[in-house]
């Protein structure tokens, strides 16, 4: 116990305050015995390893700075698994946009557009096709 031999001896205290002191120490127990029971129920990391490429090793030790590079590492692990997670609603989002988002308007409907409100959908749809260039998996 972290408790020292001074800090416990109770030769010198009257009953009644014996009496607190042992709850006061019992006490202390109860929390440091929570305390670790805290600590110890945290789930360790696990380890493996894993071979990669000396250019993305190279990249990912300039990008992380003064991080830790397993650390970093499984930063870009959870924000890869994010992604994942993500990446079908952004595909449906940019369908559905460049549904809205018509190449030409219909000839009625052109005449009466004004050129900026052309303009503005014209590189909006832009946009659009530009993300889904960058969901594209890398070959």
């Amino acid at each position: 116990m972290f408790f020292s031999r001074a800090f416990i001896n109770t030769n010198n205290i009257n009953s009644f305050s014996r009496i607190a002191y042992l709850k006061l120490l019992l006490k202390l127990l109860t929390i440091t015995i929570n305390i670790r029971g805290i600590t110890m129920n945290k789930e360790k990391k696990k380890i493996f390893s894993i071979s990669i490429n000396p250019k993305l090793l190279k990249e990912i030790d300039q990008k992380r700075g003064l991080v830790k590079r397993s650390t970093f590492i499984e930063h870009l692990s959870k924000q890869g698994l994010r992604w994942t997670q993500l990446k079908p609603n952004i595909e449906d989002h940019c369908n559905k946009l460049l549904e809205i988002l018509p190449e030409r308007l219909p000839s009625p409907v052109e005449k009466r557009t004004p050129a900026d409100a052309k303009k503005r959908i014209q590189d909006a749809r832009e946009i659009v096709l530009e993300v889904k260039q960058l969901l594209k998996p890398d070959v």
